[in-house]
């Protein structure tokens, strides 16, 4: 079983700055892939645009990842789509997404373009910059709702929890598991103000939905 990611700059050609931010995701790239290379087949690179995709051996890493590029490109809007599935042939190199095919990217394309569909116009409910498609309708349908509930937390993040929470997923990874007192110290604040800030933003909360879908669709598979 794979996994693909595939990733896309939002509005891209309208960014005042596009050359400068596709250079930041160039080197945010080049950090990703030596640092996952264990859980990567196929190197994430550019393919088309400002788009890029990847593909790996475990859904481990994928949401820290994502996590990862959307805090260092910020306050530039992404999304992705995550592909689930088996890979029909492989004729490229490992460094590039290139001359690979089968579900596993037909999945991840759907959902991408579902993405982009979702957020195609105003609407009433929250949708997630993030949708999985797998083998399994009824669990993507699970998956999805609550990428869409992590999304209604995320969204209304203010700049200093977004400071906090990044410094979190940097030195501790997407996990439960951080040490407020490092953190407090890091930025030279009391341990009461950065406990607020982690309690406001409902990070916790946020993450612990991350990691069950994370499980889940392991288990799936």
């Amino acid at each position: 079983m794979y996994y693909a990611l595939i990733g896309d700059i939002v509005s891209s050609k309208s960014l005042i700055d596009r050359r400068t931010v596709q250079r930041k995701l160039e080197t945010i790239i080049k950090t990703i892939n030596e640092t996952y290379s264990t859980y990567i087949e196929k190197k994430i690179g550019v393919t088309l645009g400002d788009e890029f995709q990847g593909l790996f051996n475990h859904i481990n890493p994928l949401f820290e990842i994502i996590h990862k590029i959307e805090f260092e490109l910020y306050p530039t809007k992404l999304r992705f789509g995550i592909g689930i599935g088996s890979m029909s042939f492989d004729f490229g190199e490992p460094d590039s997404p290139f001359q690979s095919d089968g579900e596993v990217w037909w999945n991840a394309r759907t959902a991408i373009e579902t993405v982009k569909k979702m957020h195609s116009t105003n609407k009433l409910m929250d949708y997630s910059n993030i949708y999985v498609c797998s083998l399994h309708d009824v669990i993507d349908e699970s998956v999805n709702a609550s990428l869409d509930l992590c999304y209604s937390i995320k969204k209304d993040w203010t700049d200093k929890q977004r400071n906090v929470i990044h410094h979190s997923i940097q030195n501790y990874g997407l996990s439960e598991r951080f040490v407020i007192k490092e953190v407090a110290d890091e930025f030279t604040q009391s341990v009461s103000t950065i406990f607020n800030k982690y309690k406001s933003s409902r990070y916790l909360n946020y993450v612990h939905v991350l990691l069950r879908i994370n499980e889940l669709l392991k288990e799936e598979v």
